[in-house]
Parts: C-alpha cells; structure tokens; sequence
C-alpha cells in the first residue's frame, strides 16, 4: 500500500492474517469438519485482476456482500458449482451428490456460510483498528460463470471501491473435494487514515 510503513504494513497483515483464522475456525466449527487455509499477503487491486483458481467460464456459486461504515468495501465468496452443492449435501445431512440444484433452501445455507465467515472476519479485524462499527448487507447470490459473476458483481459497486486493498483467502476443506474464495476489497484511502490513527 503506498505510503505505509514496513511496521504498519506487517502489522495489517498480521491483523487480517488472525481475522481469517477466526473465520476459518468459525466455518469448520458449522460444517462439522477440518478446514484449511491459505492467507495471501494483501496488496492494492482492483476487483477485476483479483487472481483466482478457477478458469473465467468455470460455473460457480458466488456471494457478494457490501462492507459499511468507517472502512467501507466489498466481500465476495465463491465456490465451484460442484463444491457448493457439496457444501449443501454436508449441511442438509444429504448424500454426497444428492443437491442438484439451488432452491430457496440451499441458497439460504450458502448465505449462511458468507455471514459466517465475513461476520467473524469483520469482527476481528475491526477490534484492533479500534473500527467501532464494521457492517455488512445481505447477500446477493449468483449462480453463472465467473467472468459474468465477477462483471455482475463489479458494475454494482460503487466505484470508488472496486480498487482498494484487499485481502485474498483460499479455503480447503479436507476429506472433500471442496475449495473456497474469499475476497475481501477495503478503500483503500479510508483504511490509511485508520492506520494513521493507530499506535504500531
């Protein structure tokens, strides 16, 4: 991020580093089973170069999710198709396979999955900025291609916060083949001054 220090900067990355631990433990304690994560160091992007695993017409489940208050921003969490209706097969006590499609119902768990893990993240990671208020809206769920998915999710932000810093976290969850992105995208103006303010 331009302008900060080594310190503030290792101090930023430490703090998302623990955010997204809380996070995953959070997820793995709901779906009754281990999880890893990979944290990537965060950098300055913009939403549509945010690097992901799947290739731009691979079908996906995705969630977008606003970030208000003193640091505004975006949550994205998307996982493969196949990996969501996993993820529904886990939560509905199904047999594996069994979810074919997305109603009413497994969309609900899918949102459920993102308020945990931006609730948990976004808790964590305000404390120690001293952010009093860090909120997010509801859900928006996408069932489509990525490319489409990410156009859709990009043209309904506003502007000023589809560059920013953001935080890159992969989810692994263990004894299935399930993989997850989350996304975190800051103003990154906003989050300068707030880093400004706090003591390292």
């Amino acid at each position: 991020m331009n302008g900060d220090t080594p310190m503030q900067y290792k101090m930023l990355n430490d703090i998302a580093k623990m955010a997204a631990l809380k996070a995953t433990s959070a997820l793995s304690k709901m779906l009754d089973f281990p999880i890893g994560v990979d944290i990537f160091p965060i950098q300055t992007k913009i939403l549509s170069d945010i690097n992901f695993i799947m290739g731009s017409g691979e079908r996906i489940a995705g969630m977008s999710l606003p970030i208000v208050g003193p640091l505004p921003g975006v949550f994205l969490l998307i996982f493969k198709e196949a990996g969501a209706y996993s993820i529904c097969d886990a939560m509905f006590h199904r047999d594996d396979g069994a979810t074919q499609k997305f109603g009413e119902m497994e969309v609900s768990a899918l949102t459920e999955v993102a308020n945990i893990v931006v609730g948990n993240f976004l808790t964590s990671f305000a404390f120690p900025l001293k952010i009093d208020s860090l909120m997010h809206r509801a859900a928006h769920f996408c069932q489509d291609d990525f490319t489409s998915f990410m156009e859709e999710t990009t043209s309904a932000l506003d502007k000023k916060i589809t560059e920013g810093m953001v935080v890159e976290i992969a989810f692994h969850f263990q004894h299935v083949k399930i993989q997850g992105l989350a996304v975190f995208l800051f103003d990154e103006k906003e989050i300068a001054k707030i880093i400004d303010r706090v003591k390292v």
